[in-house]
This record gives structure tokens, sequence and C-alpha cells, in this order.
């Protein structure tokens, strides 16, 4: 029961991680650098490697 769990809460986590750094790939395609940050600050502070990096990468 308890790996299902672990499953499931990852499978949910990978998801909105990636939600939110999609939505901010669309908003610096549009040169929308302030919203892409917005975005990108949710998924980096999860942990997210490729937020964070595209994060760093705006300062």
């Amino acid at each position: 029961m308890k790996k299902m769990a672990i499953v499931l809460f990852l499978l949910g986590y990978s998801g909105l991680a990636s939600a939110y750094f999609q939505s901010a790939m669309r908003a610096l395609e549009r040169g929308h650098y302030a919203t892409a940050e917005r975005a990108l600050r949710k998924p980096a502070a999860l942990g997210e490697a490729r937020a964070q990096n595209n994060l760093e990468c705006l300062y």
C-alpha cells in the first residue's frame, strides 16, 4: 500500500512540475520573462533541476 501511495505521489508531482515547466517555456518563447520566472519558481522550489537551471539563466 505504501509503495502504491509513493508511486502515485511521484506521478502527480512530476505532472505538476511538468505543467509549470511547460507553461514557463511557452512564456519564454513569447518573451514574457516575468511570467516565465513566476512559473519556474514552483518546480524549482520542489527540486526540479531543469526549472532551477532555467530560473538561474533568467537572472
